[in-house]
């Protein structure tokens, strides 16, 4: 009985943290970027440290294999370090600093994807919520999207839960 407590402990996590690398993914897909039409690298930039990062960066080998756009992923370790990125995951343990983060990629065509409830009303663009049961609730602000200069296409809102 013990080993399939186990089991299932670990497998629960997994399954959310796939969900995580599938949504961002998908997000870098269904949202439109200034000088968009020329785009041949696609920057995912994180900040803090989640156990979700070894399967993103898999998830994103596997698919750079196969697409025209090619996918890169930069880890920051503040807030203070991060640079220009296309979308930008500020992990549960840099949610602290996300007021500066967001004051210094104002106007600049970022995606702000948090993880922690109530980000979402500070500036977030999305804010990906996992919730018992291994699913994930999506928190779009439409306006912080738009403040980034950033479109989104109707299947992008097709994703959301909850809209800001």
């Amino acid at each position: 009985m013990f080993i399939c407590m186990v089991n299932v402990a670990a497998y629960v996590p997994a399954g959310d943290y796939k969900m995580q690398c599938l949504y961002l993914y998908k997000f870098s897909q269904l949202v439109e970027w200034p000088e968009n039409k020329s785009r041949l690298e696609f920057n995912i930039g994180i900040v803090g440290t989640s156990p979700m990062i070894p399967q993103l960066e898999q998830y994103i080998n596997t698919k750079n294999r196969y697409s025209a756009v090619k996918y890169k992923i930069e880890r920051f370790a503040s807030a203070q370090a991060v640079t220009n990125c296309d979308l930008l995951y500020i992990t549960r343990e840099q949610s602290v600093s996300f007021e500066m983060i967001v004051k210094s990629l104002n106007g600049k065509p970022t995606l702000l994807v948090a993880e922690l409830p109530g980000l979402i009303r500070r500036g977030a663009c999305i804010n990906m919520i996992a919730e018992e049961g291994s699913s994930i609730k999506i928190q779009i602000n439409k306006s912080a999207i738009e403040s980034h200069r950033l479109k989104v296409s109707p299947d992008f809102i097709k994703l959301g839960n909850e809209f800001f």
